[in-house]
């Protein structure tokens, strides 16, 4: 299976894997499955580092962090492309729970798009079930 990995999750996954549930964590580390991040989480991460500190305790500099997360052998970067595009355009926007995060927005149409299965600790991403997204969800 092809796991593209939330933001959150990477991180949980590098800094604390504890936060991660028993079943993800077997998920994440069953070799059939193949391990993405999105190339938005890692501007995601470059940015919350440099705004809130996250990940200074494990990183000296963003540019450390960024080299660590591109040379995970476990992980490939997927790189969105004009079909999440257009599925970013479709996307119906969970407006009741005031989903408007562009990175987890892009992220979900990626996911979509890619046919990956997103896994992520975001409570607001099952609404996009209903839209194509499989889920796999770190509760």
């Amino acid at each position: 299976m092809q796991l593209l990995l939330d933001t959150n999750v990477y991180v949980n996954m590098v800094n604390d894997p504890d936060l991660l549930t028993r079943d993800v964590a077997a998920t994440l580390e069953d070799p059939e499955n193949l391990l993405y991040l999105s190339i938005e989480s890692i501007h995601e991460l470059v940015t919350v580092y440099r705004a809130k500190g996250l990940l200074r305790g494990k990183f000296r500099t963003e540019r450390e962090m960024v080299d660590f997360v591109l040379s995970d052998y476990a992980i490939a970067i997927d790189y969105p492309d004009a079909h999440v595009l257009r599925q970013l355009a479709d996307l119906r926007i969970n407006e009741a729970e005031h989903h408007h995060d562009p990175v987890d927005h892009l992220i979900i149409a990626q996911a979509i798009a890619h046919r990956m299965t997103l896994v992520s600790s975001d409570s607001k991403f099952p609404y996009y079930r209903r839209q194509g997204l499989q889920l796999v969800e770190n509760r």
